[in-house]
């Protein structure tokens, strides 16, 4: 007991030397915990009033002093007409447009509106859409089938397989066929692995981090 009292005040000495530690790091204008190209604070370097839409070239500062609000569904709309213009002068001058293909199976009320919401956006800008409905109590192999079919079809630049896949079948298998170039969840081993690399390029731009709010 007497031993264990005499060492209370090397683990109070200890504690208060921890919170030293962590409050410096984590104010540290060199602060490193979230890698060096991802300072603790956020803030934009040009000075921008809040709800400004989000600027072509703006670049992200660390002074720790300020922030700036952005206005989500301005710059979602912003991002909107961009790509319906791009996609009109593809249409207009190679006479090519984007093409998506969408996997679904069973008839989970979620998935279908998570692809109802999909279709809407596509059509918004021009993307052309097809979607492969299979039932419920399909196999591996039938689906398997459908995928590798889109894998094919030159005509179709990207695919979804809407999850959850029904419990029968192999959700891994399904998403490891899918072709990376064409893998717009970006669930595919190869497209996980260079999502986590820093410098590596992926075959498309995955859909969740830029997701509309």
């Amino acid at each position: 007991m007497k031993k264990a009292l005499q060492s209370i005040p090397k683990v109070v000495e200890w504690h208060r030397n921890l919170r030293k530690a962590l409050h410096f790091h984590s104010f540290s204008s060199t602060c490193t915990f979230l890698g060096p190209n991802l300072p603790d604070v956020w803030v934009l370097k040009e000075n921008t009033s809040p709800h400004t839409p989000l600027q072509e070239n703006f670049e992200w500062t660390n002074d720790g002093h300020s922030a700036a609000i952005l206005e989500g569904k301005t710059i979602a709309k912003h991002i909107k007409m961009k790509v319906t213009d791009v996609i009109s002068r593809m249409k207009s001058e190679i006479g090519k447009f984007p093409k998506l293909a969408v996997v679904l199976v069973g008839d989970r009320r979620d998935s279908h509106t998570f692809i109802h919401i999909k279709l809407k956006a596509c059509d918004k800008v021009g993307i052309e859409t097809v979607v492969s409905q299979l039932p419920e109590n399909c196999t591996e192999n039938e689906l398997l089938d459908v995928v590798s079919s889109f894998n094919d079809d030159q005509d179709v630049h990207g695919i979804v397989v809407q999850l959850p896949l029904p419990q029968h079948l192999n959700e891994e298998r399904i998403m490891n066929i899918v072709n990376p170039e064409k893998d717009v969840d970006g669930f595919h081993p190869l497209n996980i692995g260079n999502l986590a690399i820093r410098g590596r390029n992926r075959s498309l731009s995955l859909v969740l981090p830029r997701a509309e709010p």
